[in-house]
C-alpha cells in the first residue's frame, strides 16, 4: 500500500542535470547522495550493475543472426530477427541505446541519430579479452542527388532520393580500442554516412562541427547504416537498431520530404515480421501523442513490441500530473502494446560532461527508484520493471525466444533459396575454356536427333505428329465444307395464296422465297422435312402463319465434324441463277442442250476460295513446326542461351523453316492453278460414281421441296394448318398420285448438272487436299529430319576441316556481360548461404 505521506499528484522533482555535483538532492522526504568522479565502481556490496549475466546462454544464437545480417542473406522472404528502437525526437531513445550498449553516442541540442544505427554486443569472457569495436558503414542505398518529384523512382523507392544497389556494400571504417574514443569515431561514422558523394576516409581526421551543423552536410539523413560491432568482458549478448526519432517538421522549410523519409525508415523496419519492436516514450510528455507509437499501431506490429515500451525521464514528470494516470499506465490498463512497460532513468547532459560512468549512473538510477516517490512505494509493484538492468534482462528473454521460434524456418528458408540458386547456375554453366567445338558438335548432334524422333513420330515423341494430323484433319474439313450448295426452292414452287385463318394479308417476300438449302449430300439417304418440337394445338392457331416453311438444311453424317465451316466461302447456286449461266455460256442453237463449257465454268467456279483454306493449313503447320524447333533448341542449348551460340542457331532455324515452308507453298500454289486452269480427271469411274451420288440426292431434295410447297398450297387453300409431321413425309415418299400431279421438274436440267459440279468437287478437292499434305509430309519434313543437321554445321562454321573452327566455337559459347555478372552474383550469394547453413547448423539442437 502507498505511503500516507503520498501526494496525490506528483510534485516537481529536479533532474539530475539540474543538481550541483557537491550538494545533497532532496526528492520529497528522501535524500539521493551524488556519486562523485572518484567513486569505485563497486561501491554497493552486492549490487550487480548489470554487465555480467544479461544475455549468458544465447551468446551463439545472436552472433548467429548477426553473421547472418553481415553476410547480408537477409531478403523479404528471409525477415531475420531483431530489435528495433523506435521513439519520438528528444524522447531519451538515445539516452536508453546508451545504458543498454554501455557507450555514448554523439549528442547535441537537435536530432542525435540521422541514419540508423546497428548495435552487435558480444560477452568476451576470455581471460586477457578487452573491450572492442568495429565500426563499419554498410551502403544498401546510393544518393541520386534530386529532390523527389512525382516520379516513377520515387514511387518504387520508399526512400526516395535514396534508390536501392543492386549489390549492397561494406566500408571499414575504424577499429576502436577504447572507449572514450568511440563517441567521435561515431560522430564521424555518421557524418561520412551524411556526405555519400565523397568518400567515407575523407572524415577519418578532418574538422568536423557536428551533425547539427547541416552546412558540411550532403544530406540531413540517410537510410543507410553504421555498424558497431562491440565485444568485451562482461557485455551482454544483444543485437539491435537505433533509428532516427520521428520528426514531425524538417528545420530546413525546403525540404519538407525529410519527414517523410525518417518515417518511411522507421516503418520499414518496423514492418518484418521477426522485428521486435522497442518504443521509448518520454515521461515529461503527452503519451497519447507519441508519432512512434502511431506508427508502430499502424503498422499492425503490437503485438512484437518486446515491452509495451520504456518510460524515459521519470524524474523530469510534469508538476501535476496525476499518479493514478501512470498507474494505469504500467499496469497496461492504457496505451498497451504488447508487454509491460518499463522505466528506467538515466544521467542528464551535465552528468554525462562531468563522466559519469555506466557502473555510477546504474547505482545512481537504482537509488532512486528505491527512494523517490511514487517509484519507491506507490509503484512498488512495478519495482521488477524499473531500472536499465531489467530491461536489459527482458531484451535478453525476448530476443533469445524470438530467435529460436525461428530457427526451423530460417534454416529452411537458406535451404530453400540455396536451391533455387543452384537450379539457377546449372543454366549459367562457366564457359568452356577448352574442347569449344566438340562441345558445340555434340550440341547440334543432340539437337539433330531429338528432332529426328519427333518428325518420325514414335511414341513417347508424338505429340508433333499428333498436333499436325489434326491440322491435315482441319485442313481436310475445311475444304468439304467449301462444297457447293444449292437451294432447291424457288419462288416460283410458291403461289401466294389469299386470306388464312381470318388473315387478310398476303404472304410476304420472305415467305415467298422461303427454301432448302443442300449443303451436302446424305450417302444415300432421302431428305425430309425437318422435325418441330411439339407444340399446343392453342398455341399453334396463334403462331401460325400460312406457307411458312423453315429452310431445311441436308447433311451427310460421315462429314460431321467440330470444326466451324470458312464463314462465307462455300459457293451457293440457285436454280434460276444455274439456268441464267448455261443460258449465257452455251454456244449450241438447240433448245435446252447442255453445253459443257457451261458445266466447266460452275465447275471452276466452286473452287474459287482454296487458296484460303490451303494458306491457313501451311501457316499453322509453319507455326507447329517452328514450336517443336524451338522447344527442343530451348533443351539442348539452355546452358548457352544469352551466347551468340544461341542466338545463331536460332536464326539459321528460322532461315530454313521458312524458306523450306515457302518451297512448299509455292508447291501447293501450283497445283491450285492445275486445279483451277482446266477441270480434269481420268478417274472415269470415281467422277461417275460421284455424279451419280449427287444427282440422286439433288433430285430427292428437290422433289421433297416441290411437294411441300404443293401441299402447304393445298392445305391453306382448305384452311387447314400446314402438316409437316411424319405422315407427311411418308405421303411425299410414297404418294405415287402426288408425284404425278407435280409432274416434271422445269428445273430437272438444272439439278442435274448441279450433281457434274458437286461431283467434281469431290474427286478434285480430295486430290488437291492429298498433293498439299503429302508434299508437306514428304518434303518439309523430311528436309528437316536429314538436312538441318547440316544446314546448321554450314551455317555456323563448325565444320571440323576449318582449321578456324575451334576459335570461331570458342566466340560462340563466349558469354555476355550481364549473363557473367548474374554467376558472378549468383555465386557470391551461394558462398555467403552456404556460410550461413555452416553458422546455423551448430544451432539446431537450439531450436524452440
Amino acid at each position: 500500500m502507498a505511503d500516507s505521506r503520498q501526494p496525490s499528484a506528483i510534485s516537481h522533482l529536479p533532474s539530475s542535470g539540474e543538481t550541483a555535483a557537491d550538494e545533497d538532492i532532496q526528492m520529497g522526504n528522501y535524500h539521493i547522495h551524488p556519486l562523485r568522479k572518484d567513486t569505485p565502481p563497486n561501491v554497493d556490496e552486492g549490487y550487480d550493475t548489470g554487465r555480467a549475466e544479461t544475455g549468458r546462454g544465447i551468446k551463439e544464437l545472436v552472433a548467429a543472426i548477426n553473421g547472418l545480417e553481415q553476410l547480408g542473406v537477409e531478403a523479404s522472404d528471409l525477415p531475420l530477427p531483431k530489435i528495433v528502437v523506435v521513439g519520438d525526437q528528444s524522447a531519451g531513445k538515445s539516452s536508453v541505446v546508451e545504458a543498454i550498449s554501455e557507450i555514448k553516442v554523439p549528442r547535441n541540442s537537435g536530432t542525435c541519430t540521422r541514419a540508423p544505427l546497428q548495435i552487435n554486443l558480444a560477452a568476451d569472457d576470455e581471460p586477457r579479452a578487452k573491450w572492442t569495436c568495429t565500426v563499419s558503414l554498410h551502403k544498401k542505398y546510393d544518393f541520386c542527388n534530386a529532390e523527389p518529384s512525382n516520379t516513377s523512382a520515387q514511387k518504387q523507392s520508399p526512400f526516395y532520393p535514396w534508390i536501392e544497389k543492386d549489390f549492397p556494400s561494406d566500408f571499414l571504417f575504424k577499429i576502436v580500442h577504447r572507449k572514450e574514443e568511440l563517441e567521435e569515431v561515431l560522430l564521424r561514422a555518421q557524418v561520412a554516412t551524411l556526405n555519400p558523394g565523397s568518400h567515407p576516409g575523407n572524415y577519418l581526421s578532418c574538422t568536423i562541427n557536428g551533425t547539427d551543423d547541416t552546412s558540411q552536410l550532403q544530406v540531413e539523413f540517410s537510410p543507410n547504416v553504421v555498424r558497431l560491432d562491440i565485444s568485451g568482458p562482461g557485455l551482454p549478448n544483444l543485437a539491435f537498431y537505433d533509428l532516427p526519432g520521428i520528426i514531425n517538421q524538417s528545420a530546413d522549410t525546403g525540404k519538407p520530404y525529410l519527414v517523410k523519409l525518417v518515417r518511411s525508415l522507421v516503418k520499414e523496419y518496423v514492418r518484418s515480421e521477426n522485428a521486435l519492436v522497442l518504443l521509448a516514450c518520454s515521461m515529461e510528455g503527452d503519451i497519447a501523442t507519441s508519432s512512434a507509437s502511431s506508427i508502430v499501431r499502424k503498422m499492425g506490429a503490437e503485438h512484437r513490441c518486446i515491452v509495451s515500451g520504456v518510460l524515459t525521464k521519470p524524474d523530469r514528470l510534469p508538476i501535476g500530473d496525476s499518479v493514478d494516470i501512470w498507474k494505469s499506465v504500467l499496469s497496461g490498463d492504457k496505451f498497451r502494446l504488447g508487454h509491460e512497460y518499463y522505466v528506467t532513468r538515466q544521467p542528464a547532459q551535465p552528468d554525462l560532461e562531468e563522466g559519469i560512468t555506466h557502473t555510477q549512473a546504474r547505482l545512481l538510477e537504482r537509488e532512486f527508484f528505491e527512494v523517490v516517490e511514487p517509484w519507491s512505494k506507490t509503484f512498488s509493484q512495478f519495482k521488477s520493471r524499473f531500472g536499465t538492468l531489467n530491461l536489459q534482462t527482458a531484451l535478453s528473454r525476448k530476443l533469445t525466444q524470438q530467435i529460436r521460434a525461428n530457427l526451423p524456418n530460417i534454416n529452411s528458408q537458406v535451404a530453400r533459396k540455396l536451391a533455387q540458386i543452384e537450379h539457377e547456375l546449372a543454366d549459367l554453366p562457366d564457359p568452356p575454356a577448352a574442347n569449344s567445338l566438340q562441345i558445340v558438335l555434340e550440341a547440334l548432334n543432340r539437337f539433330s536427333n531429338i528432332v529426328e524422333r519427333h518428325i518420325e513420330g514414335a511414341h513417347p515423341y508424338n505429340d508433333f505428329r499428333h498436333q499436325w494430323r489434326a491440322l491435315a484433319q482441319e485442313f481436310v474439313q475445311n475444304v468439304i465444307q467449301m462444297r457447293p450448295t444449292l437451294i432447291v426452292r424457288t419462288p416460283s414452287d410458291l403461289t401466294p395464296q389469299p386470306v388464312t385463318f381470318g388473315s387478310t394479308t398476303t404472304p410476304t417476300k420472305r415467305e415467298s422465297q422461303e427454301t432448302i438449302s443442300i449443303l451436302s449430300d446424305s450417302e444415300g439417304e432421302l431428305p425430309t422435312p425437318s422435325r418441330k418440337r411439339s407444340v399446343p394445338a392453342k398455341k399453334r392457331k396463334l403462331d401460325a402463319t400460312p406457307n411458312e416453311a423453315s429452310p431445311q438444311k441436308f447433311t451427310t453424317p460421315q462429314h460431321r465434324h467440330t470444326t466451324k465451316p470458312p464463314v462465307g466461302l462455300a459457293r451457293t447456286f440457285r436454280l434460276e441463277g444455274v439456268r441464267d449461266t448455261l443460258e449465257k455460256v452455251c454456244t449450241s442453237d438447240i433448245p435446252g442442250e447442255v453445253d459443257p463449257k457451261a458445266v466447266d465454268h460452275l465447275r471452276l467456279e466452286s473452287l474459287a476460295n482454296w487458296d484460303k483454306a490451303m494458306n491457313d493449313f501451311i501457316k499453322k503447320t509453319e507455326m507447329a513446326l517452328g514450336r517443336i524447333l524451338h522447344a527442343i533448341l530451348d533443351d539442348v542449348l539452355s546452358p548457352w542461351k544469352s551466347t551468340a551460340l544461341y542466338k545463331e542457331t536460332s536464326k539459321i532455324v528460322d532461315d530454313y523453316l521458312s524458306l523450306s515452308v515457302g518451297e512448299q507453298r509455292t508447291h501447293a500454289q501450283r497445283a491450285l492453278r492445275l486445279e483451277q486452269f482446266k477441270p480434269m480427271t481420268m478417274n472415269d469411274k470415281s467422277i461417275e460414281e460421284n455424279e451419280k451420288k449427287e444427282l440422286t440426292f439433288f433430285e430427292a431434295a428437290r422433289y421433297a421441296a416441290r411437294a411441300n410447297s404443293y401441299l402447304n398450297q393445298q392445305e391453306a387453300m382448305l384452311g387447314k394448318r400446314p402438316d409437316l409431321n411424319e405422315v407427311r413425309t411418308r405421303k411425299i415418299q410414297t404418294d405415287q398420285t402426288l408425284r404425278k400431279e407435280l409432274g416434271v421438274d422445269p428445273f430437272q436440267r438444272e439439278v442435274g448438272v448441279m450433281a457434274k459440279v458437286r461431283g467434281y468437287y469431290n474427286v478434285a478437292s480430295m486430290r488437291f487436299v492429298d498433293h498439299v499434305v503429302q508434299g508437306l509430309q514428304a518434303e518439309l519434313f523430311e528436309r528437316c529430319r536429314t538436312h538441318l543437321h547440316e544446314e546448321l554445321k554450314t551455317g555456323l562454321h563448325v565444320d571440323v576441316e576449318d582449321g578456324s573452327a575451334e576459335g570461331h566455337c570458342t566466340h560462340l559459347l563466349a558469354e555476355d556481360s550481364a549473363r557473367e555478372a548474374r554467376r558472378i552474383q549468383l555465386k557470391k550469394e551461394k558462398e555467403r548461404l552456404l556460410q550461413a547453413q555452416e553458422m546455423l547448423s551448430g544451432l539446431s539442437n537450439m531450436s524452440a
